[in-house]
């Protein structure tokens, strides 16, 4: 989303949203699902003009624990209850290893930054 954010073309941002919805229903993703993808055009304007005081977009680096179980939970076969009994240091590393990865598939589609 950051390199959508550089656009001075909204209307390219609404067609990416209507195409993904599309997308979604063409592969039948439940409609109650599509809610909790988030929009181009949503996103646009958070980064433009509300990076610091949004809460659509993630900010890993703020997780607390609760929310890095939430993460590696919805990322894992493990369930929020087992991921609390883990010691906090295992929570940090696998919470780190989910978000590297993640972050690394996403260089790798858009390119590396550096």
């Amino acid at each position: 989303m950051m390199f959508f954010s550089y656009t001075e073309c909204v209307s390219q941002l609404r067609y990416l949203d209507i195409f993904l919805a599309k997308q979604l229903d063409r592969v039948g993703f439940p409609a109650e699902q599509g809610k909790r993808v988030k929009s181009f055009v949503k996103a646009y304007h958070e980064i433009r003009f509300n990076m610091t005081g949004t809460t659509y977009i993630p900010k890993y680096d703020d997780y607390g624990q609760k929310e890095m179980a939430e993460v590696i939970s919805a990322m894992t076969n493990y369930s929020t209850e087992e991921i609390a009994t883990w010691a906090i240091d295992r929570i940090h590393s696998e919470f780190n290893r989910i978000i590297s990865h993640e972050v690394q598939d996403l260089e790798r589609d858009v390119g590396s930054p550096s």
